[in-house]
C-alpha cells in the first residue's frame, strides 16, 4: 500500500449510473486504509469476539470484520445506528465486494513476499 487511503467505488451497475458525458459512477464507495495497523487487528478481534457466532462464520461475519476495519464507507443500507443494521438483509454482492477489497488485503499484509 501506498500513503494515501484508496477510495474504491462500488461496481455494482445496480448501484450506479452515467453521469454526464455518459460515464459509469457511483455513490457507494469503500475506502480502504493507507496501511493496516494494529488497531485493525484489535478491531477484528473485538467483532469477532462480540459476534459470538451469531453472524456464523462465513461471509456475514467478514462482512462485519472488513466495515469495522474501514474509516469511511458508504453503502447502500448502512445509514443511522450501527446497532439497527440488519447484515442479514444487505445485498450478497455488495458484501462479497466489501470482503473481496478490504479483508482479503488486511489477510494478505501478513504474507512476506519470497525474494
Amino acid at each position: 500500500m501506498d500513503n494515501e487511503p484508496v477510495k474504491i467505488p462500488c461496481p455494482l451497475p445496480e448501484y450506479g449510473r452515467k453521469n454526464g458525458s455518459d460515464e459509469w459512477q457511483s455513490d457507494y464507495f469503500i475506502i480502504r486504509p493507507s496501511r493496516w495497523l494494529g488497531r485493525h487487528s484489535i478491531r477484528r478481534d473485538e467483532v469477532i469476539e462480540k459476534a459470538d457466532g451469531k453472524l456464523g462464520s462465513g461471509d456475514v461475519l467478514i462482512f462485519a470484520i472488513s466495515m469495522a476495519l474501514m474509516d469511511d464507507w458508504n453503502l447502500p443500507g448502512l445509514n443511522g445506528n450501527p446497532e439497527a443494521w440488519d447484515f442479514g438483509e444487505m445485498d450478497l454482492a455488495i458484501i462479497k465486494w466489501v470482503n473481496r477489497e478490504i479483508f482479503n488485503s488486511f489477510s494478505a499484509c501478513g504474507t512476506v513476499k519470497k525474494n
